[in-house]
């Protein structure tokens, strides 16, 4: 398969923070140095024991933290809306409105609280495939982005026709970035 970039490929801690069933976090474990440790945060609850199924028949706890919870701006409760598809939505956006039909309680997870309860003083990179809800997120890490060394931004939609990419770009230009 495909080797990790360069960026992600020296260890320390890796985050990815919409796991789904965890293939990605294992494939990060096996193409890095020993001693890596890998957050596997997951939304979906079906996803997130599938996601522990999967850890622990490779026998790989001591690597791979498999944590069931949304990332969001702050942490406590919230509400994720679906349609029984592998994408789960914290955040409406433009094109997937229709579809989020179906509602589930989840716990949230500002980055912060994250890497506190993980004991994590500083990640490596960290991983932020969040379905729309990017900008919620980063907005609630911008006290701790001294806290990880480089974030990787999935930014595919958008929101009352505002690409999000635009937006996450404009908030990581005016905090240093």
């Amino acid at each position: 398969g495909p080797k990790l970039r360069w960026y992600n490929s020296m260890g320390g801690v890796l985050v990815e923070g919409g796991c789904f069933t965890g293939m990605k976090a294992i494939r990060w474990h096996d193409d890095s140095p020993a001693g890596t440790r890998v957050l596997a945060v997951e939304i979906g609850k079906t996803n997130s024991e599938i996601l522990s199924a999967n850890i622990r028949a490779n026998g790989l706890e001591d690597s791979i933290t498999s944590i069931h919870a949304g990332l969001w701006r702050e942490s406590g409760e919230g509400s994720q809306k679906h349609s029984y598809s592998t994408r789960r939505f914290l955040e409406s956006t433009d094109r997937w409105k229709g579809h989020m039909v179906h509602e589930e309680k989840v716990r949230l997870l500002c980055i912060r609280d994250l890497l506190d309860e993980n004991k994590i003083d500083v990640a490596s990179y960290f991983n932020v495939p969040v379905n729309g809800a990017e900008i919620e997120v980063l907005n609630g890490a911008l006290d701790v982005l001294d806290r990880v060394k480089i974030f990787d931004i999935a930014a595919y939609y958008g929101k009352d026709g505002k690409r999000n990419i635009d937006v996450v770009r404009e908030i990581l230009s005016q905090n240093g970035c």
